[in-house]
Formats: structure tokens, C-alpha cells, sequence
């Protein structure tokens, strides 16, 4: 039996006997010294302080054989060690530059590389109890030198979670409002109760987003229990060594589901012990939380690689779990609503290309994008995680809907998870059931949830527009008998854009990554999962009676006449995206847009028709290239350099193809060649629809950009000056003196318009995560950071190459956010500046050219080169550099030191014909920049 097996059939054991440590009572005022080594002065940590406690011995000191040799000590003979194990990440080397010989740093030391292991090394090591070792005197606790209860309270206060006395007879912690509830002090039977149970739930609070960012999972799943354990371990930790005691009995209807999860996962165990180290070590000693953020990914890779084959690469052990957690999205949080869920996600700029998307993507699409985002696989899935759980209507209501009762965020979130709730449970299907009884129950409930919903929509306009979207994503289908109720707006009329693009529902069945998307027509909804066979049967003869009802008169509407088709009584298709009358209605009124385009039969040459073809979809192409292959084209309204638009077609056989407009539709058009000439007028017409489309989608999106710009000034105004002590900034070894910090500690950037005013904030966490506000723009935005007056401008795609260039140079540098940005803002930071000198400093994706057949870095800063008649600062690195994965300007920094990176940029420059004199390098700047306005001076 290996080490981990006997761990844990050892700690299953005595989990079921109720004699694991965690499981054990601690009576209060009694102080718990965790194990550690005498001769390092060390504790041990996670699983290891868990298994050496399990041992029984009252002794907290373990040493290994050696150790105890070389401070006068003997183990007696025939006792018997306990085996630990630790990890090996990284190994150093001394650094030698390309002739062989040793860098040394400032001090004449050698420089030594922090390499990085493809696949870490395990140890394991044997260490003897205290009291197996002759010799060494008897061991004798220290007194502490605090008091439990006031210790306690300094360290609920370092949580920064509301605490609210609210409950009778339970504790617990509400993620989604990030507070505590508990009784009131005096309901416990001491202090030591009270304190203990507060630091229980403030374990819990640990896994809130802005701190370790865990996923909890829903109450009775398996990732509750396994929060549950590790909260309970850390719980155990914390308490007894404050001296407050445990009570382990209150926690003791959950052993069952550890020791399943164990059983399931050997790992589970492993993995809780470390995550409850992590706990005690962010609640207890808050001076390391930034040391434990950027931690946590080295800490989840682990687990990865212990549960993974072993035949498999660590490259092919993540991939395959990127492609199994996207796969499986949506069977892996059934929390989420999937609709609203998609929407968040594809919202966000982890997608790439998502912003040109204004309407929900087909689950197949949303997964490719899904898996082709820079995010790491574990950021991904955290990401993901947590998105999941916002996806719910009570968090749209909490973000849409104006707070008129006054209630607390908690009160509203429940009163919203409770509608929704109750309105996913009505029968639509009840009137046409075979059962009278369900006839009868069905249309009671219906009743009692339509008035209810009535109710609510009487509050305010944004609370119809808010149901109305509940009403069409989990509501009746169109071709049932169920009226629109007098509140509903249609989708094109709400005034809120997300609820406005809320009006299908996505199909989630079959969307594995690879998979042809599904058609509208395969969308499954709830009421057709809830049929008996004897349902269906009554439904299909009620329908081949009353199909006729059914049948709809698609009209040709121009976008400037929709209006007038509007008042005259026709109604829109949101699936079709068509204007329609129902069959049997007066057509009078609605001749001129019943006739239908004549067209002349003539010989034409497929490749005019399919040309002809993408014009109508908005395609900027004169003759098309048919050899199979998909090539990228402009479409109207594209800025210069940008391709919005695709196609591919096949000239033998049959011709036919597939246009893709991305500004307009989220998969390709179908186009088989009729030998049938396009009338020219006719195209006018079509081509004036898209624009007019366009154009009002435009106005939408700046609408929302606006809002969008307020919400970022006011984050940026509220927040604190950023600390060259950030976890980010240390790590990357640049200042802020531009940046703030919001109350989760993570940095904000601010990105500012061409005029100097804020739009957005990039949100850059302490572990490297970089997000930005849900529906604010991107494109055209900067950051600057100021140099020398006059001085050549650099362009940079990231905050920390800028900081860094700025720092060597002491020129203005401005940040561009990402490659598909940077010639957009060279070409507005020339128009600007005319007769300045401008940089672009690459990113060199070597990395990339493999795969891609091109190296995206550069071939964005020569993009942007061009458009702003501007020379490339590109990054030059050895191969050995190339190999650990650097890439920009910031890597440099890091890896060969500032003094060596300044001389180098500062010789770089000198090829170049650009002096470094009227511009001072420094690496900490004097004052701090109070506001973005006074950045755009350069």
C-alpha cells in the first residue's frame, strides 16, 4: 500500500470511528500547538499536519532521523516513523548569458534561474514524534500571550463580512450577499461557542469571488460536502489554536458525504487539508492573503496532475480538462440557468470576438470560443464557476429592477429566486391534458402565479420589461394557446439591452465543442419534458384541427416602413426576424408589402452571383476567390484594417457557399448557385436594410456604452491609490502610480477615450486575472502613463510592458489592452500628435506561429506600424528565453534585471536613431496621478 492509500484508509477509519482530529472535542482554554519541526523552526502544513496529528502523540515536534543525529539526539531503538510527503515546483540554476559565462547581478552575485517543472517532484521523507527521540527534554507548551475572545474579534473584524444577528437557531454564510447570519451572542452558551461558530462561517466567506474564489456547489451536491470538510478542518485549526475550543458534533450529519467523496476521490482528502491550511493562513495571518492569491493556481494544478493519467503530458492532461469542463458546462452546474448563463458569458471579453455579437450565440459557438480564450485553463473554469452562479433571474432583478419596497439586498434576492421558482413550475400544457384532474389543478396554479406577476409588473416599466423576458425564456411556446399577458413587451421594444436580447431560449442538448449548431426548430423547452405519451397524442390531434391558426404571412417590410407595418397591425417574428400577419386577417393593408421581387431569368456567372450574394449580406468584395477555402473580407461599416466578414465557395459541381456576416449573424448563410441575375436595384434595397439595421443596433450599443462610462468613473473616483506592494505589481516588478485599488484589492486601470474621459476599467487581480465591465467598450480606449514633455511616445498592449518601457525610458507610454487594439490607438494617438514620434512595442506570440502560421504579436504591431507611420520596439530573447515562454518588453524586465533591461532598450533605441537624453528612466516615479484627464497631456 503506497503513502496516499494508507492516508486515507487510515483517516477513513477513523472518521467512521469519530476519532479523526478534526472530529475530536476541544474544551475551551486549552491552546493546540500544531505539529512542527524543532530544527527548522517550520510547522507542517495541509495534509501533513493533518496526518502527523492523526498519529495520537501529545508531542507536536516531528524530525527526521538525520536531523535528530545532528543535534545530539538518538531515536530509540525500534520505534517506528511516520512518512510525509511534499512538492518540488520549480528548480534553480545559475544563469550564464550566450558565451558561457556567469551573470552576476549588482552586487557581483550570480543571477540564478527560477525554472518552472513541466511536471513537479514528489518527495516523501520519514520523521520521528518528539517523544520517540532520546535525549531531548520533555516537551512544555507556551502560554499564549493573547486573549481568545479578543484575539477572536480582531480577527473576524481582519474579514471585512458583515456579521448579522438575525437567526434563532442556525449559522450560516450567504454567498451572493457575502454576509454572515447568526443568533444573537447571548444565545450561545459562552463566548468561546460564540467566537468559534462565527470563525466556522468566516472559513466559508474565504471562497467568496473577491478573496480564494472556491466553488461551493448546491446544497446536498458533492462540492458542498467537500466545502463543507475543508471548512470544517480549517475550523478545527483555527479554533483551537485561538483556544476557543471545537464542536465538532454540530457538523456531524455531513460525515457521511465526506467520507463519499473520499471514497469517490482519494484525492478529496488531500486537496480539503491543503484548502483548509490555505483558510487558516487567510482568516489568521492576513499579512500573507496576497501571497496565497498568487498561490491558488499552483495550488489547483496540483490536484490536477495527482487525478489525471499518467501516460498523458501535462499539456495533454490540461486540455483534455479544458475541452471536459466546457463540454459539460452546463450538466456541471444545473444551478445556472443556461440562457442567462450563455449571455454572461459571452457578454464578457473572455470571448474572443464576443463583442461583435449582439445576439445570443448557439451554444456550439459559445463552447469554441469557450476553449480558444487566453484565460488558463484554471482561471477558465474558475471563471465559469462563478458565473454560473450569478446566472439566476434574482441576480438580473437585483442588476435591473429599481429598489421601490426598500428591502435588503438578501430580502430581494430571495423574494426573486422565490417568483422565479414558482413560475417554472406552471403546467402550460394543462388545458389540453388528457387527465381532468391536471385540467383542473394546472389552471388553479396558472391562475394563482399570473396574478401574482400582475402584481409585480404594476411596480415599474423595467419590471414588465424584466418578466417579459422571464415570460419568454421560461414561459409558454409561441405555438401554444397561451396568451402574451397585457403587461408583456415585446423584445425590439424594451428599453434595457440585455433584457431586450432575452427572448429565446438556447438549446443546451448535443453542443458538444466540434458539433454542428442545432437549428431554432430543435429547441427543446420545459413543458415538452413534463408530456405523458397520452398528451402528446391529444396535443398532435388538437393541432392538425387548428392549424390554420397557426399559419403566419411573412411580409417584406424595409426597415423604414416598419413602423407604418406596425401601426397597420403586424407583428414581428423574433425567430425569423420577419414582420408577419396571421392567415385570415383583412390583407388590405398590407398589399405593398406582399409583393414579391421579380427577377429576370437570365444566364449568369456564378461567381458575379455569389458575389452578388455576400454584397446582400453586407460583404465588401468585387470578385470572389471560389477555391474551397474561407477567406476574410470587410463589411459595411468595418473601420479600416478590420474584417468583420467571411465567405467560402465551390465553383464545381453545383456552385454554392457560405457567407458569414459576424456583425450581424453567429453562423454562416447558405447559398446555392439559381443561374438567376440579382436585379441591381433590388440589391440597393437589401444592402439599405442592413445599414439601417446597423445603424440602430449602433445607437443601442452607445446608449449602453454610456451607462456603461458612468459606472467606470464612479468605480475609478471611489477608489483608493493602487500600492507598489500589490501582489501584481510585485510580481511584474513595476509601480502604479496610475492605478487604484477597489475594496477587493484587485487593481483598476482606467481606460480613457481619445478626449481623456474614463469608459471602462480593466480589472487586474493579484494572480494576473484581467476583467473588464460587462457591455462597456473596449475598442479606441487607452490608459496613459506620463514621461518627459515631448518626449516619443510608446504603444504598448499591456500595463505592464508600458510601465516597464516608461520606467527604462522616462518616455510617455500608453496602453492599449490587447493586440487587436493597438493599431486603432496608434492610429488616433498620430492624428493626435502629427509630429511626434511614435513606438509600438511588440509582443512576440513565437508561441503562437506553429499553430496560428503567424506570429499575432507582431503582426499587430506592424498593423499598427503602418496606420501611424511608426517604428517596432520589438522584444529580442535567446532561445533558452524563448523555451521558459517569454514574451514582451515586461518579461525582460523580470528575467534579466532593470539595470541590464534598461541598458539593452536604451542601446535597441540608439539603432533606432532615438535618444534616451530628454527622456529620464526611473523606477519609481515622484507623484502620483490623481486623475486620468491629466494623463492625456502627452
Amino acid at each position: 500500500m503506497n503513502f496516499r492509500e494508507n492516508v486515507v484508509k487510515t483517516l477513513l477509519d477513523q472518521m467512521e470511528a469519530g476519532t479523526a482530529p478534526w472530529q475530536k472535542p476541544w474544551e475551551p482554554g486549552r491552546f493546540r500547538q500544531p505539529s512542527f519541526n524543532p530544527a527548522t523552526g517550520k510547522a507542517y502544513r495541509g495534509l501533513n499536519q493533518v496526518w502527523l496529528e492523526a498519529q495520537g502523540y501529545a508531542d507536536p515536534r516531528w524530525v527526521t532521523y538525520r536531523q535528530a543525529q545532528s543535534n545530539g539526539y538518538q531515536v530509540r531503538k525500534g520505534e517506528k516513523g511516520t512518512q510525509i510527503e511534499y512538492w518540488q515546483w520549480s528548480e534553480r540554476s545559475p544563469m550564464r548569458n550566450e558565451q558561457g559565462q556567469p551573470m552576476l547581478d549588482a552586487n557581483g552575485k550570480q543571477r540564478y534561474l527560477e525554472t518552472r517543472l513541466d511536471r513537479p517532484k514528489v518527495f516523501h521523507a520519514v520523521v520521528f514524534n518528539g517523544s520517540q527521540i532520546d535525549g531531548l527534554e520533555a516537551y512544555v507548551g507556551r502560554e499564549p500571550e493573547f486573549n481568545p475572545v479578543e484575539r477572536a474579534e480582531q480577527v473576524l473584524s481582519g474579514l471585512n463580512v458583515p456579521i448579522h444577528h438575525d437567526q434563532r437557531d442556525r449559522a450560516f454564510y450567504h454567498p451572493l450577499s457575502d454576509e454572515i447570519h447568526m443568533p444573537p451572542k447571548g444565545w450561545f452558551k459562552g463566548q468561546y461557542e460564540y467566537y468559534a461558530t462565527a470563525l466556522h462561517e468566516g472559513g466559508h466567506a474565504t471562497g467568496h469571488p473577491s478573496r480564494l474564489a472556491r466553488d461551493g456547489g448546491p446544497f446536498g451536491s458533492e462540492d458542498y460536502a467537500r466545502e463543507e470538510l475543508r471548512a470544517e478542518i480549517a475550523s478545527y485549526m483555527m479554533t483551537t489554536e485561538l483556544g476557543l475550543g471545537h464542536y465538532p458534533e454540530r457538523h456531524a450529519p455531513y460525515l457521511k458525504s465526506w467520507m463519499a467523496a473520499i471514497r469517490e476521490d482519494r484525492n478529496a482528502l488531500f486537496q480539503a487539508t491543503r484548502d483548509a491550511e490555505v483558510i487558516r493562513t487567510w482568516v489568521m495571518e492576513p499579512e500573507k492573503r496576497l501571497e496565497l492569491a498568487q498561490g491558488k493556481e499552483q495550488t489547483k494544478e496540483m490536484s490536477q496532475v495527482q487525478s489525471m493519467s499518467p501516460g498523458m503530458s501535462v499539456d495533454q492532461r490540461m486540455d483534455q480538462r479544458r475541452r471536459e469542463a466546457i463540454d459539460n458546462m452546463f450538466e456541471k452546474h444545473p444551478e445556472a440557468h443556461p440562457t442567462l448563463w450563455a449571455m454572461h458569458l459571452q457578454d464578457s471579453l473572455v470571448l474572443t470576438g464576443s463583442r461583435e455579437d449582439t445576439q445570443l450565440l448557439p451554444v456550439n459557438v459559445l463552447k469554441e470560443r469557450l476553449y480558444a480564450t487566453d484565460l488558463s485553463t484554471d482561471n477558465l473554469v474558475r471563471f465559469m464557476g462563478q458565473s454560473a452562479e450569478m446566472a439566476n433571474w434574482a441576480n438580473v432583478a437585483l442588476g435591473d429592477l429599481p429598489n421601490q419596497d426598500g428591502g435588503t439586498p438578501s430580502a430581494l434576492h430571495q423574494h426573486y429566486s422565490r417568483l422565479a421558482e414558482r413560475f417554472n413550475k406552471v403546467d402550460w400544457l394543462s388545458d389540453i391534458a388528457a387527465s381532468s384532474e391536471r385540467k383542473t389543478m394546472g389552471a388553479a396554479y396558472r391562475a394563482e402565479i399570473l396574478a401574482e406577476l400582475e402584481k409585480e409588473s404594476g411596480k415599474s416599466a423595467a419590471h414588465q420589461e424584466f418578466l417579459s423576458a422571464m415570460w419568454d425564456l421560461d414561459g409558454p411556446k409561441e405555438t401554444s394557446r397561451i396568451e402574451k399577458p397585457s403587461w408583456y413587451i415585446e423584445a425590439e421594444e424594451r428599453k434595457t439591452g440585455f433584457l431586450m436580447r432575452l427572448s429565446l431560449p438556447i438549446a443546451t442538448e448535443n453542443t458538444k465543442i466540434s458539433e454542428q449548431s442545432m437549428s431554432p426548430q430543435q429547441n427543446s423547452s420545459r413543458e415538452e419534458l413534463q408530456m405523458s405519451e397520452a398528451d402528446k397524442s391529444q396535443i398532435s390531434n388538437d393541432q392538425a384541427f387548428d392549424h390554420s391558426e397557426n399559419k403566419r404571412i411573412y411580409l417584406n417590410v424595409p426597415f423604414r416602413e416598419k413602423n407604418e407595418a406596425k401601426e397597420a397591425g403586424a407583428k414581428w417574428d423574433r425567430r425569423h426576424k420577419s414582420w408577419y400577419v396571421n392567415d385570415g386577417e383583412d390583407l388590405k393593408a398590407f398589399t405593398k408589402w406582399q409583393q414579391k421581387i421579380e427577377v429576370n431569368e437570365q444566364e449568369i456567372d456564378p461567381m458575379q452571383e455569389f458575389a452578388a450574394a455576400c454584397r446582400s449580406e453586407g460583404l465588401l468584395i468585387d470578385e470572389p476567390v471560389m477555391d474551397g477555402k474561407w477567406h476574410r473580407v470587410a463589411v459595411i461599416g468595418d473601420a479600416k484594417g478590420k474584417t468583420s466578414g467571411s465567405y467560402r465557395g465551390f465553383i464545381e459541381g453545383i456552385p454554392a457557399g457560405q457567407i458569414m456576416n459576424f456583425k450581424k449573424a453567429s453562423e454562416p448563410v447558405k447559398w446555392v448557385s439559381t443561374g438567376s441575375k440579382v436585379d441591381p436595384a433590388d440589391l440597393e434595397r437589401l444592402k439599405a436594410q442592413a445599414a439601417a439595421r446597423k445603424a440602430e443596433q449602433q445607437q443601442e450599443l452607445q446608449f449602453q456604452y454610456k451607462q456603461v462610462a458612468k459606472r467606470a468613473y464612479g468605480i475609478f473616483a471611489n477608489a483608493i491609490d493602487a500600492s507598489n506592494d500589490h501582489g501584481y505589481l510585485k510580481k511584474k516588478q513595476v509601480t502604479g502610480e496610475t492605478l487604484r485599488v477597489d475594496r477587493s484589492g484587485n487593481l483598476l486601470v482606467p481606460m480613457s477615450n481619445e478626449k481623456g474621459f474614463i469608459e471602462n476599467v480593466q480589472n487586474i487581480s493579484s494572480d494576473g486575472t484581467k476583467i473588464y465591465l460587462k457591455d462597456g467598450r473596449k475598442r479606441g480606449l487607452m490608459h496613459v502613463i506620463p514621461g518627459k514633455k515631448n518626449s516619443p511616445l510608446i504603444i504598448a498592449e499591456g500595463y505592464a510592458t508600458a510601465k516597464s518601457l516608461n520606467m527604462a525610458t522616462g518616455f510617455s507610454t500608453v496602453v492599449a489592452f490587447d493586440g487587436g487594439n493597438l493599431p486603432v490607438i496608434a492610429e488616433a494617438m498620430r492624428q493626435q500628435n502629427p509630429d511626434r514620434q511614435i513606438l509600438i512595442a511588440a509582443d512576440d506570440d513565437h508561441k503562437l506561429v506553429e499553430k496560428l502560421g503567424f506570429n499575432p504579436g507582431l503582426k499587430a504591431a506592424e498593423r499598427a506600424a503602418d496606420r501611424s507611420q511608426a517604428q517596432i520596439l520589438k522584444p529580442i530573447f535567446t532561445n533558452e528565453e524563448k523555451l521558459q515562454g517569454l514574451s514582451d518588453h515586461n518579461d525582460l524586465h523580470v528575467a534579466r534585471g532593470f539595470d541590464v533591461f534598461r541598458r539593452e532598450i536604451r542601446e535597441q533605441l540608439s539603432e533606432l536613431g532615438i535618444s534616451t537624453s530628454r527622456g529620464r528612466s526611473t523606477q519609481i516615479l515622484s507623484k502620483k496621478q490623481k486623475t486620468q484627464s491629466s494623463q492625456m497631456s502627452v
